[in-house]
């Protein structure tokens, strides 16, 4: 599965083999090339998972990406499990070993939203959950309850909510917590989606984030046609530093 390998290979080098450094120097280089290739908003899922546990991350690295002049979306959400998870944090010349739990992926995305916007007219602190679809080690209660958190920080907050989507995880969502979607919601990739998947994009107003030249469209097609057949709204975006697009 593609998305387990990217996933775990991601959550190890991120959550095990970074510092504060790391992150303003990756954000500093991935706005730059953005401007490069002539993009100039970013959206970053940090640690693309994404790493939750220290908000000092998130603003390292809106501190790296707004130096360049790029428009900033950055946000922290819940990543997928096995719990708890285990992020090392690097102090005093050496790596700590730190526990990090659903609860608390919350409160830090909460104090993430209600801390870091207002603060620099190009960023913007947004909810960023890593997926929808349910793994397997989710139950669909304990899927449900983020799902349902995650979406009552951004309509606490009136911020952005942006995560991953494929085949199922709309619709789950829907079933289970409906006040996900709206225009606030963006829907990155989503290969796979089923009809009543296109239409519940379509009337619930969130948009699809589609890159044509990732992967994960190439493995499965994002049925771009068929959600602006059925009025739904298609972003064109580069998952990536914009020279692929």
């Amino acid at each position: 599965d593609q998305y387990v390998d990217w996933d775990a290979m991601a959550e190890e080098i991120y959550f095990q083999h970074t510092d504060d450094d790391f992150w303003y120097a990756e954000a500093a280089l991935a706005a730059a090339e953005r401007f490069k290739f002539g993009i100039t908003t970013g959206v970053s899922m940090i640690a693309s998972t994404p790493r939750s546990d220290r908000l000092e991350i998130l603003q390292a690295h809106f501190d790296g990406a707004l130096k360049t002049g790029i428009r900033e979306l950055s946000g922290i959400g819940f990543s997928d499990g096995p719990w708890p998870k285990h992020p090392r944090v690097f102090e005093n010349g050496a790596f700590k070993v730190t526990t990090l739990t659903p609860e608390q992926i919350v409160e830090n995305t909460e104090k993430a939203v209600k801390t870091m916007n207002g603060i620099h007219p190009r960023q913007f602190c947004i909810v960023a959950p890593g997926n929808l679809t349910p793994r397997a080690d989710d139950t669909p209660e304990f899927a449900a309850w983020k799902n349902r958190e995650m979406a009552r920080i951004a309509h606490e907050y009136g911020v952005a909510l942006h995560t991953h989507a494929r085949t199922g995880g709309i619709q789950f969502t829907y079933d289970t917590t409906p006040e996900f979607f709206g225009p606030h919601t963006s829907l990155t990739h989503s290969p796979g989606l089923t009809q009543s998947e296109i239409d519940i994009v379509a009337k619930t107003g969130a948009v699809v984030f589609h890159g044509p030249t990732t992967r994960a469209n190439i493995n499965v097609r994002c049925p771009v046609y068929e959600i602006l057949r059925a009025g739904g709204e298609v972003v064109i975006v580069t998952d990536n530093e914009g020279h692929l697009l």
